[in-house]
């Protein structure tokens, strides 16, 4: 059975209401969208000092009206104070964020982490409970994806008892979506958690949160088998990213209804699905989401009987696998291409050369 892919860890939204005055540092703005992260940085202000130094120089080249121009300097100045925003902690942390939102898009997780923690210490000194408590459900999202699993369930608990105890409804809700993800051997246990996250992201308005915790539902709804549920919850989550211009995320889900069509024998539908979960990984260039799509539709042509048209699609997949040191996935790459150059040797003509090549590659480990 095709493994349906679980949630990777939505961004919450959040829009910081920076301090206005002249002379006061006025925190910038930084807008975060669930799934993949547009974030726009406003213009840093020129100093007071500095407008102020500029006018007591034109006051020794022009002595007569040199007082006039110091004033309007900084009144200048004071007003680009109040416009303009001066990066502080926040920015400091915020600007941490969008590189460790690169870096988890380029598939290296390590610097994700490392810079996910920077964010964290900056909202801690600052007193931002909301964003410490998201910082802290991302980085327990990174420790899962590094098999630190012991990590990833004690920063979980610490970001469930913040968001709980600072009335974050829409992070507990996300916390709660990890912690399930972690439980093993325990559907029932996991489906309550899933459930309790999907009504608090309801309530909160958290539909990032709400698509992530329908995709988890899904995912055991396949192991029971009931497909039609699973679909049920994949379908709505995905209207739900949709609206929300969150391309990584439709991109899974799109994978997943993919692997449900395969599982229910739909190939057509099934390619269709990976081919635009492809393009969606592309356009925003989600690295390890571009391999997952191509490995996907690989598996497709292949049930189609277009085994060089799979050869090719996981070729691609294993560059990316290896490129990333993905180990257990370069192998499978290597693995399920070998499988397809022996079933037909009359379906090698255009091929050949990767079949060749593969043969000569060792484990990836």
């Amino acid at each position: 059975m095709r493994n349906i892919e679980k949630e990777a860890q939505p961004r919450s939204e959040l829009i910081v209401s920076p301090n206005s005055g002249c002379g006061s540092a006025r925190r910038s703005g930084l807008e975060r969208h669930a799934g993949v992260q547009r974030r726009v940085w406003f213009g840093q202000s020129r100093s007071p000092s500095g407008r102020a130094g500029e006018a007591r120089l034109l006051w020794t080249r022009v002595a007569g009206r040199g007082l006039l121009f110091l004033l309007l300097g900084l009144i200048a100045a004071c007003s680009a104070a109040r416009r303009e925003p001066v990066p502080g902690i926040a920015a400091s942390a915020r600007a941490a964020e969008q590189g460790a939102q690169a870096a988890a898009l380029a598939g290296d997780f390590t610097r994700s982490l490392d810079l996910e923690t920077q964010a964290l210490g900056a909202w801690q000194k600052i007193d931002s409970t909301h964003d410490a408590a998201a910082t802290l459900v991302r980085l327990a999202r990174l420790q899962a994806e590094q098999g630190q699993a012991s990590a990833a369930a004690e920063t979980l608990a610490e970001a469930a008892e913040l968001a709980r105890g600072a009335l974050h409804v829409d992070i507990e809700a996300a916390a709660l979506v990890e912690q399930a993800d972690l439980i093993a051997g325990d559907d029932a246990l996991a489906r309550t958690r899933l459930l309790r996250a999907l009504a608090l992201a309801q309530q909160a308005g958290a539909q990032a949160t709400e698509a992530a915790a329908l995709n988890d539902l899904a995912l055991l709804e396949r192991s029971a088998g009931d497909p039609a549920a699973a679909r049920t919850h994949l379908e709505r989550a995905l209207e739900i990213d949709r609206e929300g211009d969150r391309a990584s995320a439709a991109a899974l889900r799109l994978r997943n209804l993919a692997r449900l069509d395969l599982d229910a024998g739909d190939v057509a539908s099934a390619r269709v699905r990976s081919e635009e979960s492809l393009a969606l990984s592309r356009g925003v260039e989600d690295v390890p989401a571009i391999a997952e799509s191509l490995a996907l539709f690989s598996e497709t042509s292949a049930s189609d009987g277009a085994s060089a048209a799979a050869i090719l699609a996981r070729w691609r997949a294993l560059a990316i696998h290896r490129a990333l040191g993905a180990t257990a996935a370069s192998d499978l790459d290597q693995e399920r291409i070998g499988v397809w150059c022996q079933q037909d040797e009359a379906d090698r003509s255009g091929t050949a050369w990767f079949c060749a090549e593969v043969g000569k590659l060792g484990p990836a480990r």
